[in-house]
């Protein structure tokens, strides 16, 4: 059994939020048009990662580990619906992991949603 215990998906690049991901060769990144608060040009790679692509790259996979992610610091979230939704194309194969900040006074109330 192959399993692939972290994958990503995402509606869109800037759920990834405001991180920098420093030097990265040219060849690839790709300029975003974000600017971090000191005024630093915002470079990364921004791989494809949409559900249809998600479950494309599944078909090599007997399972997939699908995680959410929530970071306050970041300004970044993957909501844990938008991942639970698309855990429901195959619970057999898909399982969806829920992404909490702990900083967030809602944190512990997610954990009991997540469940």
């Amino acid at each position: 059994m192959i399993v692939d215990v972290h994958t990503h998906i995402w509606q869109t690049p800037d759920q990834l939020g405001e991180m920098d991901l420093g030097d990265l060769p040219r060849a690839t990144r790709q300029r975003s048009t974000r600017m971090t608060p000191a005024g630093r040009t915002i470079w990364r790679t921004i791989p494809a990662a949409d559900p249809d692509h998600h479950w494309a790259q599944s078909e090599a996979v007997d399972k997939s580990f699908v995680l959410a992610f929530k970071s306050r610091y970041l300004k970044a979230e993957i909501p844990n619906r938008f991942v639970a939704d698309y855990c429901q194309r195959d619970p057999g194969k898909l399982i969806g992991f829920a992404g909490i900040d702990p900083t967030e006074r809602t944190a512990v109330a997610e954990v009991k949603i997540a469940q």
